[in-house]
């Protein structure tokens, strides 16, 4: 068909993606017979914005090449509104290429965080993968909302980073980003929590959806609290505590000094 159709003038993908990567983006479509997959209502599908929108605020995912690729799509879908019929099939294929590029980024597993188990590590996708499961979902559009939301306590962040750098028309600030990056790991559960060091709370997430919450103690510059991702094997109620002799030294003693024995 002339929708399935290779297109010899197609900006290069390949300029950024992988040359496995786009390998598998080229066999996926041509086990299909080069079926579109985001275009299948034409250039305005809903599908194909969705993933555009994504891609244009991709660099607060840590994806920079998502500007780029949405240029060039639209690029073409400009020329397949104006009659090339071939350009829609290249589109199609730069916004699959696009869409396993920014999946895998988002999988990709934090520096600086212990993985304590092994379940706990950020599973990457398979292009393949990425593709037959957004193929199978009942509404393309929804599937790249779904995400690209990542979890919840990410898709607020991002979304007031995005909104910021709107209206600033600046970048966003590295602390934010930095925590993106951070709070981007999440475990393939339905059930799972979350300590925000920042905020000192600690959110329980179920379905895709915050809960609970509580506040948590949390470090400091000199002992700050390590970014890990664990299993809990067991949660202690009304824990026993006492002060720990440094503490002792450096806040009780000269507190009683300074005060008296009734402090």
């Amino acid at each position: 068909p002339a929708l399935g159709a290779s297109p010899s003038n197609v900006p290069p993908a390949t300029s950024v993606a992988a040359p496995s990567t786009q390998a598998a983006v080229d066999a996926y479509y041509a086990r299909r017979s080069g079926t579109l997959l985001w275009l299948r209502n034409g250039a305005s599908s809903p599908a194909a914005t969705s993933l555009l929108q994504v891609l244009r605020r991709a660099p607060l995912d840590g994806f920079q090449s998502g500007p780029a690729l949405a240029s060039q799509a639209e690029a073409l879908l400009a020329r397949a509104s104006a009659g090339d019929r071939a350009a829609i099939a290249g589109a199609d294929r730069l916004l699959s290429t696009a869409w396993v590029m920014y999946v895998q980024n988002l999988q990709r597993p934090p520096s600086g965080m212990t993985i304590a188990d092994g379940w706990a590590a950020p599973r990457l996708q398979s292009p393949q993968e990425i593709l037959l499961q957004t193929a199978a979902a009942s509404s393309v559009a929804a599937h790249v909302q779904a995400v690209s939301s990542v979890n919840p306590i990410y898709a607020q962040l991002r979304d007031a980073a995005w909104q910021q750098a709107q209206s600033s028309g600046g970048s966003a600030d590295p602390r934010v980003l930095a925590n993106l990056d951070r709070v981007r790991a999440m475990p393939f559960q339905e059930r799972y929590v979350m300590v925000d060091a920042g905020s000192a709370r600690l959110w329980m997430v179920q379905d895709g959806r915050i809960v609970d919450s509580m506040k948590v103690i949390v470090g400091k510059p000199t002992t700050p609290t390590p970014m890990v991702a664990s299993t809990i094997y067991y949660a202690t109620l009304n824990p026993y505590w006492n002060v720990p002799q440094d503490l002792v030294q450096k806040l009780i003693a000269p507190r009683v000094l300074d005060q008296g024995i009734t402090y």
